[in-house]
């Protein structure tokens, strides 16, 4: 038993809880729990664990706050944070087409404004070698296109031309101004709580400094899977679309996504082939960008 594992731990020692959801790709660090009524996530990887004492120590109550940090233990090893109230709230995947308008549009792009309202640059690139922001973002692209060759999964001709491309699409990027970002607002990780219509933004294992438009690409090009993230890109997105910053990180977002569809061996389920043209597309998008 999964809850019997966990007594090990001081914090729930005499507590009464239940595990009902791990999503954690088979590592078991990561679990939903209910405790007296409320839902919570549970991190215990200290590992896991080390990005939010970082994050914590540099920003303070207003992390904690928009994370909804509710307890660290002393020895590290465990990290209870808010999920979604009482247990009730439905992932958008699951009900986003059966949902009327309430301006829950409006009440995610109050949560996001209220991330990105924290600013605070923190980030050494030159302890790693880089000199910048865009040098990372293209080191870590690259990086990524040299191990899908490394697969076999592209020729050397096609990698050549991705990274003649990605080189030369980067001469189009702007710098930014940095602020704490989620950093992976997908439909998945938005959550409806139907009893009281509120919306909650769930998942800040990702949250990190970076550029706020990072995450409105994310929900931009997520617009045709959501209903919800339709409208916030019509209502108040919509200027971004074409954007030398969201191509550049929609292509960033798209390479990742190629990557992980290898590294999971999803191929079955998704076409690679479509991801690679998508990704030429972009990289096209962004050179020729006026």
């Amino acid at each position: 038993m999964i809850e019997e594992a966990l007594k090990k731990y001081n914090f729930f020692e005499g507590k009464e809880f239940e595990v009902f959801n791990i999503q954690d790709y088979g590592r078991k660090s990561k679990f939903k729990i209910k405790m007296k009524g409320k839902c919570y996530t549970l991190i215990l990887s200290e590992e896991r664990i080390k990005p939010y004492i970082k994050k914590l120590a540099i920003l303070g109550d207003n992390f904690k706050k928009i994370i909804g940090l509710k307890y660290l233990s002393e020895d590290n090893k465990v990290l209870i944070l808010d999920y979604f109230g009482n247990g009730n709230g439905i992932d958008l995947v699951k009900i986003d087409s059966t949902l009327e308008n309430n301006d829950y549009e409006l009440q995610l792009k109050n949560i996001l404004d209220n991330i990105h309202s924290i600013k605070h640059e923190y980030v050494d690139f030159s302890i790693n070698g880089y000199k910048d922001w865009k040098d990372y973002y293209l080191s870590e692209i690259s990086d990524k296109i040299i191990n899908i060759y490394n697969q076999n999964l592209i020729t050397n001709d096609v990698k050549k031309i991705l990274l003649e491309k990605l080189e030369e699409s980067s001469k189009r990027y702007i710098d930014f101004q940095t602020t704490l970002i989620h950093a992976d607002v997908t439909p998945l990780n938005v959550c409806i709580n139907k009893e009281d219509n509120s919306l909650y933004l769930i998942d800040y294992d990702d949250f990190k400094i970076g550029d706020p438009l990072m995450d409105i690409s994310r929900i931009i090009n997520c617009k045709d899977m959501s209903k919800i993230f339709k409208l916030l890109v019509d209502k108040y997105y919509y200027q971004y679309e074409n954007d030398i910053n969201h191509l550049f990180y929609t292509l960033r977002v798209n390479i990742n996504w190629y990557n992980h569809i290898i590294e999971k061996n999803q191929e079955a389920i998704y076409n690679l082939n479509k991801a690679r043209e998508d990704i030429f597309y972009i990289i096209d998008s962004i050179i020729n960008h006026v």
